[in-house]
């Protein structure tokens, strides 16, 4: 590699061999500030002045990667007004670590966390010794005993010796923990809740060990949380006493209300107008509700959800919901009227949603006669979800499982169990490309089909689901299968070209033939999530027109 820079007259250039990667760009950055040091050069005894010291600097750029015996040899190659020096670097073997010394020291010295924390020291004998790993294991010796109440803890030796005739290094570390601290009362202000309702939130207690890091943690879930628009948790340090440290929360909710309205069309979908409202602190106990309606050609409903905190208001949330709702996909149609009362817990990668509904629906299935049912049926659905990013993933896998059921005995026209299963993989073998992978299996046991209401039957068709087909125009069916591969690739910023395969159906048999569409399209990731725009057209028996079709944020 070579490394050029121009001085007012005189040039110096260099090249290193004998090493690479993060070494090497230690060696490149040291000999350029040290040559920005010398900068201008006035005459050819200032140039032979930097060249004399360039083999030190470059031992010395090494010794943070464990060459402490390395070895330079040098060339100057001169013409006119240029000098260029070849630095060859045997670097040596590596210093590993041969004796590891750490006290604890002070009121903590016995205490079962420092001795853990002691005997975790990430460095061990016979490692390679490293600047980097050194500082690294001495900084996570110290954050854990600090966030075990210990906050005054200061290293009281902190040394190194390399002996580079062994090629070992020996750590003596010293550390006096101090007193212990603990949380102290905890003061909200500027907020609209109650202060009970708000002590929720709180997941440490008064008493317990005193921790940065739960501090830190407890204010960046409260930012995350629907509840609060900003939140600050602030230690008052002067204020200590009896080794309590009092906590400071400044908090501001979001706006009372939101409104949010939206139109679209699509050539397989049609207009489509959706229109809401949310409440966002009914109470001063976090009640919310949210009211929404929505207008398409195959799909109209209002409904109206009320939400109301659980336990652990961050996880937990229990709601009650009413809806009604125009159901027009291709083979049938549908008006109903639901309620339900239902109970969700969402943690960092699970998320669990139980329901009891309620469903009173009149229908009809082709050419068929009406007719009404109603089913009272609890529901249970489980999400797993293991990606990069919440909105634009790259890599990772999404799993999620339902199941719903009803029997007779319980206010119910008819009996039936049914499970659908989704997953999706993704992952990005170039940091341009994206490849998706997509299933989802459903499956319905029912007594007697005909009285299974339209709206708890599987339909496929649209653009997250089999596109190229117009939004629910396959089935109605007690069965579902989709599958599909996407590649995606980076054209500019945050645009892609994406190339897909969609292939599933929705039957009443499982040997009916599989449909299919193809497609191609434009994917804009935007920070509410991506914007597709795809064309695409069914393949096989159904070969059709090619299509425009269009869908805004995460799918499934």
């Amino acid at each position: 590699m070579i490394k050029t820079l121009f001085a007012a007259d005189l040039t110096v250039n260099w090249q290193i061999t004998g090493i690479s990667g993060t070494a090497l760009e230690n060696i490149q950055a040291r000999l350029t500030a040290e040559k920005q040091l010398h900068e201008p050069f006035q005459d050819q005894t200032a140039v032979q002045n930097f060249l004399d010291q360039a083999p030190f600097h470059i031992k010395k750029a090494v010794e943070p990667f464990g060459y402490f015996n390395s070895k330079v040899t040098t060339s100057v190659q001169h013409r006119s007004n240029t000098w260029t020096l070849n630095a060859n670097i045997i670097p040596g073997p590596l210093v590993k670590v041969s004796q590891i010394n750490i006290k604890i020291i002070g009121p903590g010295a016995t205490d079962a966390v420092t001795q853990r924390a002691k005997s975790k020291f990430a460095l061990k004998i016979g490692d390679p010794f490293t600047t980097l790993a050194y500082e690294a294991a001495k900084e996570k010796i110290f954050t854990s005993i600090t966030n075990a109440g210990y906050i005054k803890a200061n290293f009281t030796q902190k040394e190194v010796t390399i002996n580079p005739n062994t090629n070992s290094a020996t750590i003596m570390l010293e550390l006096n923990t101090g007193e212990k601290y603990y949380f102290g009362n905890v003061t909200f202000e500027k907020n609209v809740y109650d202060t009970r309702f708000l002590n929720r939130f709180i997941t440490f207690k008064t008493n317990e060990p005193f921790s940065s890091k739960r501090l830190l943690a407890t204010q960046q879930s409260l930012e995350k949380s629907r509840y609060f628009q900003q939140v600050v948790l602030t230690p008052d340090y002067d204020a200590i006493k009896n080794h309590r440290v009092p906590i400071t929360v400044t908090l501001s909710a979001p706006k009372a209300k939101k409104y949010n309205i939206g139109f679209g069309f699509g050539t397989l979908t049609g207009p489509r107008l959706t229109a809401g409202v949310e409440y966002r602190h009914l109470t001063d106990t976090g009640h919310s509700l949210s009211a929404q309606t929505r207008l398409s050609p195959i799909l109209s409903n209002v409904a109206a959800k009320y939400y109301i905190p659980g336990p652990q208001p961050l996880t937990d949330q229990y709601t009650l919901g009413v809806s009604a709702q125009k159901f027009l996909p291709k083979n049938g149609k549908s008006e109903s009227v639901d309620a339900s009362i239902g109970f969700s817990r969402t943690l960092p990668i699970w998320q669990y949603n139980l329901n009891l509904n309620y469903l009173d629906e009149r229908f009809s299935v082709e050419k068929n006669p009406a007719k009404h049912s109603n089913v009272l049926y609890p529901s249970i659905t489980i999400g797993y979800n293991r990606t990069n990013d919440l909105f634009n993933p790259t890599s990772g896998y999404q799993l999620n499982f339902k199941a719903q059921g009803a029997t007779k005995t319980l206010l119910s026209k008819t009996q039936f169990f049914q499970t659908d299963i989704k997953g999706k993989y993704l992952f990005s073998p170039t940091p341009a490309s994206l490849l998706i992978f997509k299933g989802e299996l459903g499956y319905t046991v029912v007594n007697d089909l005909n009285s299974l209401p339209l709206s708890l039957r599987f339909f496929a068709g649209g653009p997250t689901s089999l596109r190229g087909y117009r939004d629910s125009s396959i089935g109605p069916g007690r069965y579902l299968t989709l599958a599909s591969a996407e590649y995606q690739h980076q054209v500019y910023g945050n645009w892609y070209a994406t190339v897909f395969h969609d292939v599933g159906n929705a039957t009443n048999h499982f040997d009916e033939p599989i449909k299919q569409s193809t497609g191609l399209g434009v994917v804009y990731q935007s920070m509410i999530g991506p914007i597709k725009i795809y064309v695409a057209r069914s393949d096989g028996a159904d070969n059709g027109p090619w299509r425009l079709q269009f869908s805004l944020g995460p799918d499934a």
